[in-house]
């Protein structure tokens, strides 16, 4: 069955790299320690880096499937792809958890580390196990994050999807809906929200903006990809190095408040420049190491707060058994608690987080995507065959 791929398909090696770049962004900001990092107020706002995710996702997603969608390439086969790309290792994620959170059952003393009976608290009880399962605990039922709190961005993403298929199969003119999505998800977070950070109350909302703005990226990268712009390559280095520079220097400044409503249109541009690849940071990005941390994106951002945690309860373990403090002394008053007496040790604690995450994504991958993924696309194969379908004329 021939399929028409969306105009200009290549792979974006350099997109990838930026993602996973992203992914580690998040890890550090999740990592509360008292590392030369933590003051730094790019690092403080890589909340944000999940906007980029949406916007890259739309983008995405409307260059691999709008004309294949608009040609009635079923919806079905659609959902089932994008679900084996998050659910498995989704679904992994909270069944380790929920395998350590019985632990005490087991071994009753670990309660006392904890601080509280198994299933018993907001974040981990059985009514959020149920939501997550569902993928629907990003739809404003719960007050705070549940089991493996970045999994809402997933649980947002999944709902954008329909409404993505839906528009592309039936919408005869979907820039319009796009167009008209974005303008309504931007102002309610405007007036109603009154900023970019909707989190477990309106986080569809959010995505739906970021994933609109993703699509008129990738229709912006089909008019001036044909034919660019003819720069010799230090050009090309001073442009990628100057909108690097504006992008830090925009998170670092304007991440809350209105202004951070910009923040998925900055991001747009910022991907449909890199889609050209032509500079020196795009050479950079384009090695094997980035190349791999692009491929690993996924599983860093879904492991990583699994992985904080358990280093938090090796950690407090370990305390207990030599009697050592291995935390900051808190400032007056300030509830934070940052690991690490000194910055360098916090810095250690940091590269430490890291290295693990980096490991258990890697395993992750390997293990839980790739093959699962590989099972999806197979079930979508087959219920291809069975649902044959017409090009539109």
């Amino acid at each position: 069955m021939n399929i028409a791929q969306p105009a200009h398909y290549r792979y974006l090696a350099v997109l990838d790299a930026w993602r996973g770049l992203c992914a580690l962004f998040v890890v550090m900001l999740h990592l509360e320690a008292n590392s030369h990092f933590h003051s730094v107020s790019f690092f403080q706002n890589a909340w944000i880096f999940v906007d980029f995710f949406f916007v890259l996702s739309g983008f995405i997603l409307s260059r691999n499937y709008e004309a294949k969608l608009a040609q009635g390439y079923p919806i079905c086969t659609f959902l089932l792809l994008r679900l084996g790309r998050i659910y498995p290792l989704h679904i992994f994620m909270l069944l380790l958890m929920v395998a350590f959170e019985a632990l005490p059952y087991v071994f009753p003393i670990l309660e006392k580390f904890v601080g509280h009976s198994p299933f018993s608290t907001p974040e981990k009880n059985l009514f959020g196990l149920f939501t997550n399962l569902l993928l629907i605990h990003n739809l404003n039922i719960h007050t705070m994050t549940t089991w493996n709190g970045p999994s809402w961005s997933i649980s947002a993403e999944f709902w954008c999807y329909i409404i993505f298929a839906l528009t592309f199969a039936y919408i005869n003119k979907p820039a319009i809906m796009m167009g008209v999505l974005a303008a309504a998800a931007a102002a309610f977070l405007l007036f109603y929200v009154g900023w970019l950070g909707a989190h477990l109350d309106f986080g569809v909302v959010r995505c739906m903006y970021g994933g609109a703005c993703g699509y008129f990226g990738w229709k912006l990268w089909q008019r001036i990809s044909t034919h660019p712009p003819q720069l010799q390559p230090w050009m090309w280095a001073c442009v990628e190095i100057a909108a690097v520079v504006a992008c830090v220097y925009y998170i670092a400044h304007y991440a809350y408040g209105q202004l951070s409503l910009l923040g998925p249109i900055v991001f747009m541009l910022f991907i449909v420049l890199f889609c050209y690849e032509k500079g020196v940071v795009s050479t950079l990005l384009k090695t094997k190491a980035f190349n791999k941390l692009g491929v690993l994106s996924f599983s860093i951002y879904m492991v990583h707060a699994f992985i904080l945690s358990r280093l938090i309860n090796a950690t407090a373990l370990f305390q207990y058994a030599t009697g050592t403090n291995f935390y900051a002394p808190q400032q007056a008053g300030s509830t934070e608690k940052l690991f690490g007496r000194t910055l360098w040790e916090g810095n250690a604690f940091l590269a430490l987080n890291i290295v693990c995450v980096l490991i258990f994504a890697y395993a992750a991958h390997k293990c839980v995507e790739i093959p699962c993924r590989a099972y999806f696309r197979t079930l979508s194969e087959r219920f291809l065959l069975n649902k044959p379908y017409r090009y539109r004329v």
